[in-house]
């Protein structure tokens, strides 16, 4: 039996391993880069995940990465979320308290549309006032988890990801999302906060700078 999950685990880390790469934002307490998600993979990834099979073994953990991928808040923000803060109608996660304020502080994020079929599938059946990931823990469990199926990630390398995205591919309407646009975004009180993960790809900007005079 050990050897069967020990194959679908690394199975799962075998069909995800495309979709991402190291990039030179240090983690000043582990001295690890980030790992994002590629540029121009987002979306692909988010659906691979949300109809990947091996993953139907654990619906709270391919819940929680759509969650994390969609909105790019944070571990603890996301397993303080209730079933009924999340609106399928309306494409959102509602009144999201944020970690690391000073002050109470609700956003509303919108949810992937990729995501939002198997996200109505686990809401079934559960009553609004239930924690939405009862069985995780703590971010610690979630990690262990996550890394069990995705490989070498810290949760936080899904917000990374997040604002990797925002800052170098934008969205259909909008090249590209200014660091003000980011801050309100993510919810920070500051914008100095925002600009520490402008370097997330800084190896692409040396990359296009290059390219200029090649």
């Amino acid at each position: 039996m050990k050897q069967v999950r020990q194959t679908k685990y690394s199975r799962c880390r075998d069909k995800f391993q495309k979709y991402f790469r190291a990039v030179p934002k240090v983690n000043s307490k582990t001295g690890r880069s980030s790992t994002v998600i590629r540029l121009g993979m987002y979306t692909d990834f988010v659906k691979e995940i949300s109809s990947c099979s091996i993953l139907e073994s654990e619906p709270e953990v391919k819940v929680l990465l759509l969650v994390l991928y969609s909105t790019g808040i944070r571990i603890s923000e996301a397993l303080r979320l209730k079933v009924g803060q999340v609106n399928i109608q309306k494409r959102r996660i509602t009144q999201i308290k944020l970690s690391k304020k000073r002050r109470d502080f609700y956003m509303d994020k919108p949810i992937h549309p990729q995501a939002l079929e198997k996200l109505a599938q686990f809401l079934e059946g559960k009553g609004s006032n239930e924690n939405l990931f009862p069985n995780i823990a703590d971010r610690f469990q979630a990690r262990r988890r996550i890394r069990a199926y995705l490989g070498d990630l810290t949760t936080h390398d899904t917000r990374h990801s997040f604002i990797s995205r925002a800052v170098n591919e934008g969205s259909a309407k909008k090249e590209k999302y200014t660091t003000a646009e980011l801050a309100k975004m993510c919810g920070f009180e500051r914008l100095e906060n925002a600009t520490t993960y402008l370097n997330v790809e800084t190896d692409v900007l040396f990359d296009e700078m290059f390219d200029e005079v090649a």
